[in-house]
């Protein structure tokens, strides 16, 4: 973490938490009342049990409200507010399947509902741009001023490379300001903290960071930022975190950073050192890391880079927009396929298949100095990713993982979890994820290393219950690095 002063301080004269109890709980408590009186009295106002529902949810309390969400469509299946409400909630909870099938719904019940198409192509920006794209248009053409659409077709066009049709829509979608304000659960005055975001995208999901029952986050879309006066806060949190999407943003962020003179938390300039190409070149130093070369490739490059090679879009994840190439033919092949117009990255393609046949990627994060195992995927094929790795299918692999996450260092071997170490003094980051790969040496292969890495928390009682530990134990890291701020 760093300030102006070079260290980090307690909290001062902005922390609210000092002042006592947060109003807005006990209002919300008594109005919680108010409604149940009105459902005994009227049990079959639907509008009753939305607002009750409603108000269950800006209280924290997910669950009941999702309960109620539910009581409601049971009784009317196409109540399109419903639908809409109870896709955000199931969003918010990471459920994103149940909350893109809860907007189709709401999208079949009212077409013209504005709030029903723009978070239905919220949910599909990744996957589906192009309908995404339609959706949005579609609110604008209800509503040509609809904030939220412009919103979502300026991250749409910065990931396409287009950067005019970005800039048009930033204007549009934030002419009320460059200022948010997330939900806040808590009963007690909160910690104000300053969130850093991108109007482009590439941002840590805030709720994964920082426990909303505890801090009031004020964000600042920094592309849109104007220098107007910054909402009071004790610390601030560089959400910005893929320097291949969004270097611009960076340096905004920085400069934002350097006049708040707070405490920063993932300091701009430092996530603007991480991206691919930096990355390769710094962990090739490092002992005990195999680090594939990258290089950016031009889309009108005449030859070929080395082969076989990862070919991928800068700023896309998960294994969108990225092609093994094995030949020259499948070179040209994908320049002319891969979407968007920026120039792709090429990444040497090492060989780290295991002697069963499995390609194993591991995570860790890297969180205030220390390393936490997050999870192990393995998979039939070289793109591994855990959303579409073999775990669900196989207890072997799923005790395989339990073992990695219960002792990392007997797992993968002392001097890997070293190597390891070295990767994070290098990155430098408060909160990082590092993906890598063990080869028959005991080298650690990083495959990807930054601040864009999420936690996804597994449900109550599936089988991937065994990873709640672990969940856990990077939760209480992230509470100890905040409070000692």
């Amino acid at each position: 973490m760093s300030a102006k002063s070079g260290k980090p301080s307690k909290l001062e004269e902005n922390d609210l938490s000092a002042l006592g109890s947060w109003p807005a709980y006990a209002a919300r408590e008594a109005v919680l009342r108010d409604l149940e009186r009105a459902i005994a009295a009227t049990p079959e106002a639907l509008d009753t049990r939305f607002y009750y529902a409603s108000f269950l949810r800006d209280h924290g309390r997910f669950a009941d409200a999702l309960a109620v969400f539910e009581e409601i469509l049971a009784r009317a299946p196409a109540h399109t507010e419903t639908l809409v409400a109870y896709g955000v909630l199931l969003a918010y909870d990471g459920r994103r399947l149940d909350a893109r099938a809860a907007f189709e719904r709401a999208v079949a019940s009212d077409p013209a509902h504005r709030g029903a198409l723009v978070n239905l192509a919220n949910q599909l920006t990744l996957d589906e741009p192009a309908r995404a794209r339609e959706l949005y248009a579609a609110a604008l053409a209800l509503d040509p001023a609809c904030a939220p659409a412009h919103r979502g077709l300026c991250s749409l066009a910065t990931a396409e490379g287009d950067m005019d049709a970005a800039a048009r829509h930033r204007a549009a979608g934030y002419a009320a300001g460059p200022f948010g304000r997330r939900p806040y659960f808590g009963a007690a005055m909160p910690v104000a903290v300053l969130a850093l975001v991108s109007t482009d995208g590439g941002n840590i999901p805030l709720a994964a960071l920082l426990d909303e029952r505890t801090y009031l986050v004020q964000e600042v879309y920094v592309e849109a930022y104007r220098g107007e006066p910054l909402p009071q806060h004790a610390f601030v949190v560089n959400a910005i975190a893929d320097v291949d999407r969004a270097p611009f943003a960076l340096e905004r962020a920085a400069e934002i950073a350097r006049a708040a003179r707070r405490p920063v938390v993932n300091a701009p300039e430092r996530v603007a050192a991480s991206g691919r190409v930096a990355n390769a070149a710094r962990f090739a130093q490092l002992e005990g890391v195999v680090a594939p070369a990258a290089r950016v490739v031009r889309r009108d490059a005449p030859h070929a880079p080395a082969l076989p090679a990862i070919l991928r879009v800068p700023g896309r994840h998960m294994g969108r927009a990225a092609v093994r190439v094995d030949d020259a033919a499948a070179f040209a092949a994908a320049l002319a396929t891969l979407p968007g117009r920026a120039d792709p990255i090429a990444i040497d393609y090492v060989e780290t298949r295991s002697p069963d046949g499995a390609w194993r990627k591991y995570r860790v994060m890297t969180i205030d100095g220390a390393l936490y195992p997050l999870h192990l995927a393995i998979a039939h094929r070289w793109d591994v990713h855990y959303f579409s790795a073999a775990m669900g299918e196989r207890a072997d692999y799923r005790a395989e993982e339990a073992r990695f996450l219960a002792d990392p260092v007997a797992t993968i071997g002392a001097p890997a979890w070293a190597a390891l170490g070295r990767v994070r003094d290098v990155l430098g980051l408060d909160y990082a994820g590092v993906d890598f790969a063990v080869d028959p040496a005991g080298r650690v292969v990083v495959f990807e290393a930054n601040a864009a890495m999420t936690i996804i928390r597994p449900e109550n009682g599936d089988r991937f219950a065994y990873r709640t530990a672990a969940c856990d134990a990077i939760a209480a890291a992230l509470t100890r690095m905040f409070r000692r701020i």
